[in-house]
């Protein structure tokens, strides 16, 4: 199964939980419960095949839009994700995101 990501996602809890100690955990698990688990031959997504997430980290909390990061496996080696990754491992990489706090609205680069 792969994780697909649209070009963004809204998450209304968001800005009831922004101020919580463990919104980077919670936003986690929140994405791979809200993402749509599809097939690879189904994506519609500009992505690629996404197996797993983990390491989310929110790295500028300006106002309302705060900028981060996660790491993401992908599943084939043929595939070049398109993100920027320093592993050796081809297969993870890291994704960017921003959110904002007041709508929940997450997009995706």
């Amino acid at each position: 199964m792969y994780l697909i990501f649209p070009d963004s996602m809204t998450i209304p809890e968001v800005a009831s939980r922004r101020e919580d100690n463990h919104f980077e955990d919670w936003l986690t698990a929140t994405l791979i419960e809200n993402t749509n688990q599809e097939q690879k031959d189904n994506s519609e997504s500009t992505l690629p095949g996404i197996t797993d997430l983990w390491m989310l980290e929110i790295a500028e909390r300006n106002g309302k839009t705060w900028m981060g990061t996660f790491q993401v496996k992908f599943e084939t080696e043929d595939q070049k994700p398109k993100s920027n990754h320093n592993r050796s491992d081809p297969n993870t990489g890291v994704l960017f995101f921003s959110i904002n706090t007041d709508t929940g609205e997450m997009k995706f680069a």
